[in-house]
């Protein structure tokens, strides 16, 4: 994708919607293959990459298992296209002031770790296939409720802060306990914050 200052190349997991963005510093071909090697280093092996048929996806290495479906084919690579038209909505909102370093972070944290609705997995759990830190968490109209679990945090933890307004989930990392469930978090924005334990996530 191409949202008027970069070239980003998008991956998205068919199974869980887990997301990965890449700026890309041409279209060269070698550089496409560079960030498909990338993920997999990261990620694992990959059994089939399913690709539009842009020139830089034409050939790949065997390596990658290419798919190459037409641009408009809604069934091969129709996820990718909603998580573009996400991704260049939020950039809209956050292009002004920010690097794309951080915008492109800000969205991935959004896309894998906060649930589309109360009640289901986020992206993150279903693609690491690991229990959900947010199971601990229970939700009333959106809001967490108390609950009984006796969970402790650590200073320099990195965690999602709820915000009852604008966007719900905020990371940042915990600087300081201020009592027995009252922590202080820095957001990624510089901002610090108090919040109860019951809203925040671990990362």
């Amino acid at each position: 994708m191409y949202n008027g200052r970069q070239t980003m190349l998008v991956f998205v997991d068919s199974f869980s919607n887990f997301v990965s963005i890449y700026p890309l510093s041409s279209l060269h071909k070698t550089k496409v293959v560079e960030l498909f090697r990338k993920f997999m280093l990261t990620y694992g092996q990959v059994k089939h990459f399913v690709c539009d048929s842009g020139t830089q996806f034409q050939n790949l290495p065997e390596e990658f298992n290419c798919i190459v479906c037409p641009p408009e084919d809604h069934q091969g690579n129709g996820k990718v296209e909603r998580v573009i038209q996400d991704f260049r909505r939020h950039m809209e909102k956050n292009s002004k002031d920010k690097s794309i370093s951080v915008i492109i972070d800000s969205f991935l944290f959004k896309a894998r770790y906060c649930p589309a609705s109360e009640g289901q997995t986020t992206a993150a759990a279903k693609f690491f296939m690991i229990p959900e830190e947010s199971s601990l968490i229970s939700f009333s109209n959106g809001k967490p409720l108390a609950d009984s679990t006796n969970r402790v945090l650590k200073v320099n933890q990195r965690v999602l802060a709820f915000f009852k307004t604008g966007i719900r989930w905020r990371p940042g990392t915990v600087i300081e306990k201020l009592g027995n469930v009252i922590y202080k978090v820095k957001l990624d924005s510089e901002k610090l914050i108090s919040r109860h334990i019951n809203e925040l996530l671990l990362l």
